[in-house]
């Protein structure tokens, strides 16, 4: 199915009518109150920049203006979100590589850099370097499942330093990835003990996706996030 440029998200499959996000798939029942644009969308595929894209497989939600004025201005980014009633959503490994390197840790001294996540059956593997310890080598290996407040967990198992074992000395040491990883100031990304928690709010680039995750899981190597309830047919 061919791209289509479009400025309005809930237009998706329209002609082409301007520059902006690169889209494809259906969308359905698209309606204006005040300033709020209603949308049921079903098989999407978002662009938020051409390396960065998710799959929409199904959205029930609102398109809702950030600016006090009540305006969404589809020439800016930032002047709207999507808040989801419900949606599944999945993203591709590739895909979520490039939004940390090219937006959560694009910054000169972010702790991490050069990552790479590809699936390793139902875990994530994640290689990079500790930009924040002289660019050291690392590579981990976790689980993942959502939190109580709607946040991706990485439950992590296995990390090497430089190639070799270190989570059984940071036990020994009383260390743990928290110790290792400032994320203070990285938007959408914290570390908690030897876990990572992802913001998917926070870990795109805008229009920011408003929502909570209640289910997650690897099929492959796409990631599918569930949010809110799923309403009755």
């Amino acid at each position: 199915m061919a791209k289509t440029k479009v400025f309005l998200l809930v237009f998706l499959g329209m002609a082409c009518v301007g520059g902006g996000n690169h889209v494809r798939g259906q969308s359905q029942q698209q309606t204006r109150n005040e300033g709020v644009v209603h949308a049921d969308m079903k098989n999407v595929f978002y662009h938020f920049t051409d390396p960065i894209a998710v799959h929409i497989v199904r959205l029930n939600g609102a398109v809702v203006p950030t600016h006090r004025e009540g305006i969404v201005n589809f020439d800016d980014k930032n002047s709207f979100s999507v808040e989801l009633s419900y949606a599944e959503i999945s993203v591709s490994t590739t895909a979520l590589t490039n939004a940390m390197n090219q937006y959560v840790f694009a910054a000169a001294d972010a702790p991490l850099k050069n990552l790479v996540i590809t699936p390793a059956g139902t875990s994530l593997k994640i290689k990079g370097k500790l930009h924040s310890k002289g660019n050291v080598p690392f590579e981990s290996e976790g689980t993942i499942d959502a939190t109580p407040e709607g946040l991706i967990r990485i439950r992590t198992r296995k990390i090497k330093a430089a190639h070799l074992p270190v989570k059984g000395l940071m036990d020994l040491l009383g260390v743990n990835i928290a110790d290792l990883i400032n994320t203070r100031k990285v938007a959408g990304v914290r570390s908690e003990g030897d876990d990572l928690l992802l913001d998917p709010q926070q870990i795109f680039p805008p229009p920011h996706i408003k929502g909570k995750v209640t289910g997650v899981e690897i099929k492959g190597d796409q990631i599918v996030q569930l949010y809110g309830d799923k309403p009755k047919e």
